[in-house]
């Protein structure tokens, strides 16, 4: 097996340090540490592990200090990581039996970082290759390798390598400050070396500092001159169409995230505002199998079953209840059905449970339990009626007590009203007719609601109600003669029936 140097770069890292020299115990045949002006315990905690350590003064510039630590290790292999992240307990023997390997060879690595959210990103960086004398890092912050090792005619592979990364994991005002300190290196870097990876960098920066306009200006910028890998050429598509979205131009954002599918179809983000976006254009059916294909790319990236180059994984529980607002939100009963299941697994409040077991019993049974409905002002406050309203057009003759409790409940509803009363004209019509008076009432003007109280009135022979509908489409649609002319026969034949109502 070849050898091993860990070289590491730090300041003040007294916090971190422990645990990641821990993590390379039994890797590292050699810790190179090279500190740029620790005030706290950071060399002591390094002198524990026996660490060769080197001062080295500050200049502004990662790659500096980067290549100064390699200057300083003899072993066959690299392996860098930083005082924030740790060598995956089950990926020791990986780095061992890889470290075995002839040949120049860089490999990936998996930079795994979590957040408070529970929403990981995933990243792929080349941490671990052979030594070279011609091997320098690149860029005065996220300072690069790849480029100096191609252009030695490295062999670069990818590996399962997984390297845990905790320093993104911290409050927000913190990261703005770290984010700033990067934002001043990198726009200095960029007045002498503007290239597509470093406007990359800057764009990401800006948008931790949360300015999503002068991000955009300079992704623009990495379209201009893409020589980049599709990874990255797809998130910049992916930020530009979230940009646009956020900008209500809905075009451009389709425009956007159509191009980023086609270079990162595994995207769980991508695929959500693609989702997001197909619902402006009301195009459902995209919506939902955008959806899908998030939740399906997530969990097998959760598992470690699929990798990118690097991605923002979703917090798995927010992708299903994202799945299942957006299956009521279009009212699709099997998109419902294709989530339901598995947000039953999730821990949820009770009052959730009990509106998603609402819901499932509307769209898998067509009628509510009374166990539901005893209970429905628990979750009440919790319904959106505007999805309600289309969700019960699932509803069946056995569902009447639950349509009877939502028109009490929701009594100034239109929509939801005329759905109830549309769905039961054939199997109720007493109470069809209650439903869609009641929604008249609201609005007064509805055709629909008109021609479908019509021809209740008709079925009843009631002649009385059949001439006050007759005034009322006279009076909000005088233009539509041949309507008014349909019902005035049909009065006129009625009224020469000899049992007529009176």
């Amino acid at each position: 097996m070849g050898s091993v140097s860990l070289c590491m770069i730090v300041k003040n890292e007294e916090k971190h340090l422990r645990e990641c020299l821990l993590s390379v115990q039994g890797v590292a045949d050699e810790i190179i540490v090279v500190d740029t002006g620790s005030t706290d315990s950071t060399k002591k905690i390094a002198a524990e592990f026996n660490s060769k350590i080197y001062d080295f003064k500050w200049v502004n510039d990662f790659s500096a200090a980067r290549n100064y630590a390699l200057s300083k290790s003899t072993s066959d292999w690299i392996l860098y990581l930083d005082a924030d992240e740790r060598l995956d307990e089950n990926s020791k023997q990986l780095v061992k039996r890889l470290a075995g390997e002839d040949g120049l060879i860089g490999y990936f690595c998996n930079v795994v970082s979590p957040s408070e959210a529970g929403s990981p990103s995933v990243m792929k960086f080349i941490r671990f290759f052979r030594r070279h004398p011609g091997v320098k890092f690149s860029g005065k912050v996220h300072e690069q390798i790849e480029p100096s090792l191609r252009a030695l005619n490295y062999e670069i592979r990818d590996s399962e390598i997984v390297i845990n990364h905790v320093g993104y994991d911290i409050d927000k005002s913190a990261l703005k400050k770290k984010a700033e300190r990067n934002l001043k290196l990198l726009l200095e870097d960029y007045k002498t070396n503007p290239s597509p990876y470093n406007a990359f960098q800057i764009g990401q920066t800006y948008l931790t500092l949360e300015d999503a306009e002068s991000a955009s200006k300079y992704f623009l910028k990495v379209l201009e001159n893409p020589a980049l890998d599709e990874a990255h050429i797809g998130q910049t598509l992916r930020y530009l169409a979230a940009y646009e979205f956020g900008k209500k131009n809905f075009a451009k954002a389709k425009d956007y995230v159509s191009r980023a599918l086609e270079l990162i179809p595994d995207s769980p983000i991508a695929n959500v505002l693609a989702a997001n976006i197909a619902l402006e254009f009301q195009e459902a059916n995209d919506a939902a199998k955008y959806a899908k294909i998030a939740y399906e790319k997530n969990r097998l990236a959760l598992e470690g079953k699929l990798r990118a180059k690097f991605d923002v994984l979703v917090n798995e529980k927010n992708i299903l209840l994202y799945g299942i607002n957006l299956a009521l939100l279009i009212n699709d009963k099997d998109l419902f059905e294709y989530f339901y299941p598995k947000v039953q697994a999730l821990e949820l409040d009770e009052n959730d449970k009990l509106l998603l077991s609402f819901y499932h019993s509307i769209y898998s049974s067509g009628n509510v339990p009374g166990e539901i409905l005893s209970r429905f002002d628990k979750f009440k406050r919790k319904i959106d009626v505007r999805i309600l309203a289309q969700a019960v057009k699932y509803l069946t003759e056995k569902g009447i007590e639950a349509a009877k409790l939502l028109a009490r409940e929701f009594p100034e509803n239109f929509e939801l009203l005329f759905n109830l009363g549309e769905i039961f004209l054939e199997s109720k019509p007493e109470q069809s007719r209650a439903f869609l008076e009641n929604a008249q009432k609201i609005n007064p003007s509805d055709l629909k609601t008109m021609w479908n109280l019509f021809n209740l009135y008709f079925s009843e022979l009631n002649l009385p109600k059949l001439e006050v509908l007759l005034s009322n489409v006279k009076k909000y649609h005088s233009d539509n003669l041949e309507l008014i002319n349909v019902m005035e026969r049909i009065i006129v034949k009625l009224k020469n029936l000899p049992d007529a109502s009176k």
